[in-house]
């Protein structure tokens, strides 16, 4: 039997902690399901099931105020990532982002082999020039699947949820429905899911992460 998974990311200021986050930007949590993670990066340490990539070119993590802030490496990307739960099929992630000095912010589910981080079928991004792309890898680049534009700045907060269901992946940004794209990319088993940057600079905070029958 399938699971949904629901992942749900908001963030907040660096002044603010995370049960000070106004209530019309907090996430609506589901009422059945069972509660995974509930994350808000109140200690120095990030929750032990989320990773950072390591090595030469990777990027870091670190607590600000309560906030977890992303920092791309060399020329390389920023992230945190985890496994997520044996048989996930369906998953919706609700975020509240807020890039600092970041061309762009993406979410990403990977597939088959979670250690590899290249292991992913479909992934958004989200520029700062108010882009917001579904696109899939294609060798060494990405390969744009869909695209759209809403009126976003760098400094303000980013709401996004992103559904994949069977075909079908569901954009909405900041509560305007993007677009729903038939893409066999979103289908089949997710063995874990990545938020991650390049080039910059991102806040997270207050992750709430459900399954649901």
């Amino acid at each position: 039997m399938r699971k949904r998974l629901l992942i749900l990311l908001c963030s907040a200021t660096c002044t603010l902690a995370a049960d000070k986050i106004p209530k019309e930007m907090r996430p609506k949590l589901i009422k059945d399901g069972t509660l995974v993670i509930d994350e808000k990066f109140s200690t120095p340490e990030l929750d032990k099931k989320w990773l950072v990539p390591r090595g030469e070119f990777a990027g870091s993590v670190k607590m600000i105020d309560g906030v977890a802030e992303i920092d791309s490496g060399t020329g390389r990307q920023g992230a945190i990532w985890q496994k997520l739960p044996e048989g996930v099929t369906d998953a919706g992630v609700q975020v509240l982002l807020q890039p600092t000095s970041v061309n762009g912010m993406g979410l990403r589910f990977l597939a088959a082999n979670p250690e590899a981080q290249r292991s992913w079928k479909i992934a958004v991004i989200i520029y700062s020039t108010g882009f917001v792309r579904a696109v899939v890898p294609d060798g060494t680049k990405l390969k744009v699947i869909k695209s759209a534009k809403i009126d976003l700045t760098r400094d303000d907060w980013w709401r996004i949820y992103v559904e994949s269901k069977g075909d079908k992946l569901n954009v909405r940004v900041n509560g305007e429905d993007l677009f729903q794209i038939d893409t066999p990319e979103t289908e089949g088993p997710k063995t874990g899911f990545m938020v991650n940057l390049y080039g910059g600079k991102g806040l997270v905070d207050d992750i709430h992460l459900l399954t649901v029958p």
